[in-house]
């Protein structure tokens, strides 16, 4: 069976081969055929202030079930920001402007795109009817099955009340027939 070598900043392991090998923390010497965008930090995607609400409340995470949206929710901070990652993003920053900015620029883009507005404006509407829960915030689903739970509850009242009134009306037309 051959060894397995490692680069030359890795100590000896006495741990078997089927372990994972001992990582040193001294930094690997960097080879010039590296790729170029790798030489740049790493896009994380782009902060965006969610004012329609708590993203928890008010984000409609079912819309990314079928990978139609054009960004990925990665992070949050508070329940007023989300972080998203386009899904063109580079991975890693190109340019100077990528580097000052902190984002590649897909995700930047995601703060001036017509989706986002769309997506933040449906999160503070009324609901339509018909509408599709994937497209539906917590708060809109709740608010959904609250006004359903009330018109069962009408439905039920209206039903006992036509029972009771079928009820007494044959009571009584029996009592004036006898």
């Amino acid at each position: 069976m051959k060894q397995e070598e490692f680069p030359s900043n890795w100590p000896d392991s006495p741990l078997p081969q089927s372990s994972p090998p001992v990582w040193s923390p001294e930094p690997a010497e960097s080879s010039e055929d590296e790729d170029e965008d790798e030489k740049g930090g790493v896009c994380t995607g782009q902060l965006v202030e969610w004012t329609a609400g708590s993203v928890w409340d008010t984000y409609a995470y079912g819309n990314h079930d079928d990978d139609s949206v054009g960004w990925t929710p990665t992070g949050f901070s508070g329940s007023t920001h989300i972080r998203l990652q386009s899904t063109k993003c580079r991975k890693f920053l190109q340019t100077e402007h990528e580097e000052m900015q902190g984002t590649c620029t897909f995700c930047y883009s995601i703060l001036n795109s017509a989706e986002l507005r769309r997506f933040m404006d449906r999160s503070n509407a009324d609901t339509l009817p018909h509408t599709a829960w994937k497209f539906l915030t917590t708060r809109q689903l709740k608010n959904m099955v609250m006004k359903s739970r009330k018109r069962t509850d009408i439905l039920k009242f209206k039903a006992c009340f036509h029972i009771f009134s079928w009820e007494f009306h044959t009571e009584f037309i029996s009592q004036l027939l006898d």
